[in-house]
């Protein structure tokens, strides 16, 4: 699973974020994407179906809903972004034991991931 450290926290994270009004999630989906990995639109492919969501956790006083999706891109478009810090690899037991800024299971995410 490829992880996001982001510059303005420096926690890691699933690339992604909100999605923007008037926009569409597979819109927010690429937008996200291409901000935070630099990878070219034309690169991803997206599965709109949803992997995994949850629901409940509250961050900063505002009630969040995680949706999560598939998407695949050539590891080699990978580019730093102004965004992010930095970017890595990770597998099941990395992704369980890194320290997250989450508002979602990270051991009900791994059993869908890994």
């Amino acid at each position: 699973m490829l992880l996001v450290k982001e510059k303005s926290d420096g926690w890691w994270a699933l690339p992604g974020g909100g999605v923007d009004y008037g926009e569409t999630v597979e819109k927010s989906l690429v937008r996200e994407i291409v901000e935070e990995l630099g990878v070219p639109a034309e690169e991803i492919s997206l599965d709109l179906q949803i992997a995994y969501y949850n629901i409940g956790k509250i961050v900063n006083a505002v009630p969040r809903m995680n949706l999560f999706f598939k998407a695949s891109m050539p590891a080699a478009e990978l580019r730093k972004t102004s965004h992010i810090e930095e970017w890595a690899w990770f597998g099941k037991k990395e992704f369980l034991s890194v320290s997250l800024h989450a508002s979602y299971s990270k051991a009900e995410l791994a059993e869908v991931i890994f």
